[in-house]
């Protein structure tokens, strides 16, 4: 079953923020490599780190990486802020990670180099996320055929890291 239909099948959880009404006040916002601007200047992390932290959630923020992204680095840092959960239990205001253009040379291996929330658009799964090539905040269905097949996991918000 493709990553799609597995998001797209009914859920019972519904996370207890709104991190994912959140973001949709950014797309939109231009892309900028390390931004943490909501409206002015924002990456794919600072769409997740400003969301979650407009939403009460103490999160770390990580602003040492490069424009190609380390894998490791990015999943050290998602790993901090969120849990790992099966893609089947992914809801709105979850995080996915995603692979794209290059694979490991030595073992064929997808390691993470994109960030998104998870959201619906037109009642299909979809992503908003922060993506130089398009150099924008932008909401993209999941069955898009750039990104269809690319999702490598699913993450949920620590409930330790919400203030208050």
């Amino acid at each position: 079953m493709r990553a799609f239909d597995v998001l797209a099948m009914p859920k019972a959880f519904k996370n207890e923020h709104s991190v994912h009404v959140r973001v949709l006040e950014y797309v939109g916002t231009p892309f900028s490599h390390q931004g943490r601007r909501p409206g002015k200047a924002i990456d794919c992390v600072g769409v997740f780190v400003c969301a979650a932290r407009a939403e009460g959630y103490d999160i770390d923020d990580c602003t040492v990486y490069g424009r190609n992204p380390n894998p490791r680095q990015l999943l050290d840092y998602v790993s901090r802020n969120s849990v790992q959960i099966p893609l089947e239990e992914a809801v709105e205001g979850d995080s996915l990670l995603f692979w794209y253009a290059r694979r490991m040379r030595r073992t064929g291996e997808e390691l993470p180099r994109h960030l998104g929330v998870l959201s619906w658009k037109d009642g299909r799964p979809a992503m908003v996320h922060a993506w130089e090539d398009v150099g924008r905040v932008e909401h993209s269905t999941l069955d898009d055929p750039y990104w269809e097949g690319k999702i490598l996991s699913a993450w949920r918000l620590k409930p330790e890291r919400r203030l208050g």
